[in-house]
């Protein structure tokens, strides 16, 4: 029974892969191409710098097999992190588990389909920003055809351990907490860490340790070294697959077969727990929603005044904003994005010698307010779920509905995009005026973004959404930026025109225009959208 269930959960990903929203059969090929750049862009770059080390001095295998046990320290924290989340979904919450356990059935066989499950949403993860690394290594090493057969079976069983550990804690934590909390956490924690990765990858970059490249710093290769001295001593999984991998590489059979061991044994022992502790949980009373007993507490009396629905419309979208931790997670992101974009922006010395030059330290501002501002529109419309076609049979215009979300997303963005260029404006000792051309300008650019944001949600927009990562077809997420930075370009061009022409005030005024232009299209197309859309349930 357990081989027909996997066959079952094989069958399943099968059809997804040929019929399901990511892939089309017209788009599969693309899809796949699409998916497959980032694996190998970080092949491609760190197999010439895996090389040089090899030949440095300071360096050598011991720095590379080192380098790499660190990245995978993070990637094990990142797959337990994002494992989390796929444990919570597919142990508690899937459609099919009611189903399935209705079955004369063990509990033991469906519950490792659904381990199984929740590694498989875990590989994609792994050959993005694991295996890559590997291959180099292997690759540098002049490692033999069955060593990379070696990686794929060690790859397995180091996918399975994250998986595992988080069905640990999971479960810890399935006492003390309802499921649906505990998955908004483990989101929420899970943006965090990201935020925080890729502000230490903005200021740590890998090129001070490239001797290819021209930022290479000798001192920071043996700061590296020292720094990460206490990750050997370690005993820990990314450390084993990283030194079978090396020892393979090299002939050291035992020492490949030792650690081999060690994987498989640490992924065994996982499994049994994971399984035999959730089948024990099947006997008790797990909270999936949390508590509704709550003491009813009386709201003050209604009173209307002049905008009463405006205000009432932008409160719920506030309520909203912590209602989902995905939209929090997206938001705290480009907060972070936004403080450290001027940091991450290089200043020449010298004088301007024209309008471009006076503007371009600020351009990373402007693509990040654009790319911001359709991002969050893109998600304030599908985080309604299907509530939404409620809030357009009220006695609201649709039209109405739009400007709160927009006067709301503004308003978060645009204090930070103000921050982020008051410092780029302290490092280039920018004048007063100039700040307040680029500030309202930026203005402008938030808001003309936010409703071609709202334009393209509304229009690709799936509220029947079950994972997160289809809020929105893919086709919508891709052209809802590219209108967006497209028609932002297309803005600041007659922006730059205007001032070619030399005078400020005509720039401003072809900016304008320009600007309402689109936003009063868009909000009209947005409109019309949704008088027109065909609800299902």
């Amino acid at each position: 029974m357990l081989k027909l269930l996997l066959v079952n959960v094989f069958k399943t990903r099968c059809a997804y892969f040929r019929h399901g929203r990511l892939f089309k059969k017209k788009r599969a090929l693309f899809t796949l191409l699409g998916l497959a750049i980032l694996p190998v862009l970080i092949f491609a770059q760190t197999k010439d710098m895996f090389a040089v080390w090899l030949r440095y001095p300071n360096a050598g295998e011991e720095f590379l097999q080192r380098f790499v046990s660190t990245s995978f320290l993070g990637v094990l924290i990142f797959l337990v992190l994002t494992g989390l989340p796929n444990v919570l979904h597919h142990f508690f919450l899937a459609p099919d588990l009611v189903l399935l356990t209705s079955l004369p059935i063990g509990k033991k066989q469906i519950y490792t389909q659904k381990l199984v499950e929740a590694a498989a949403n875990n590989l994609g993860m792994y050959v993005a920003f694991g295996l890559p690394l590997l291959l180099s290594m292997s690759y540098v090493l002049h490692a033999s055809p069955i060593v990379y057969g070696v990686i794929i079976i060690a790859s397995f069983l180091f996918i399975l351990i994250p998986t595992g550990l988080a069905a640990v804690c999971a479960f810890l934590l399935a006492g003390l907490f309802s499921v649906k909390k505990m998955r908004r956490f483990a989101t929420l924690i899970l943006g965090f860490f990201i935020i925080f990765g890729w502000a230490v990858l903005q200021f740590v970059r890998l090129s001070r340790l490239n001797p290819l490249a021209a930022e290479f710093e000798p001192e920071a290769l043996m700061q590296f070294s020292n720094s990460t001295l206490i990750v050997d001593r370690l005993l820990l999984p990314s450390d084993w697959i990283v030194t079978v991998v090396h020892a393979a590489s090299n002939g050291q059979v035992i020492a490949a077969m030792l650690n081999l061991g060690l994987l498989a044994l640490l992924s065994a022992l996982l499994i049994g727990v994971t399984i035999n502790w959730r089948a024990r949980l099947a006997s008790k009373e797990i909270r999936i929603d949390a508590s509704t007993h709550r003491k009813a507490v009386a709201g003050p009396a209604f009173t209307f005044y002049p905008f009463r629905l405006a205000h009432a419309l932008f409160s719920k979208d506030n309520r909203l904003l912590f209602r989902d931790p995905r939209f929090l997670q997206s938001t705290l992101l480009l907060m972070v994005m936004f403080v450290l974009a001027p940091w991450l922006t290089r200043v020449e010395t010298g004088t301007p010698q024209g309008t471009f030059d006076l503007f371009l330290p600020y351009v990373p501002v402007t693509i990040l307010s654009l790319i911001a501002a359709s991002l969050l529109a893109r998600q304030a419309v599908p985080i309604e779920r299907l509530s939404f076609v409620f809030l357009l049979q009220a006695p609201l215009t649709a039209r109405a509905i739009l400007l709160m979300k927009t006067l709301r997303i503004v308003l978060i963005l645009t204090p930070f995009a103000l921050i982020s260029l008051l410092i780029a404006g302290l490092k280039t000792d920018a004048s007063a005026g100039l700040l307040f051309s680029l500030a309202t300008v930026h203005v402008l650019l938030i808001l003309c973004g936010t409703m071609l944001g709202l334009t393209s949600a509304v229009s690709a927009t799936h509220f029947d959404w079950i994972d997160p990562r289809y809020m929105m077809s893919p086709s919508g997420h891709f052209i809802g930026t590219f209108l967006t930075l497209l028609c932002g370009g297309l803005g600041i061009g007659l922006f730059y025109a205007g001032l070619e022409l030399g005078h400020q005030i005509i720039a401003f005024v072809l900016f304008f225009i320009y600007v309402s232009v689109v936003f009063g299209l868009s909000l009209h197309v947005a409109q019309v959208r949704l008088s027109k859309l065909e609800w299902t349930y």
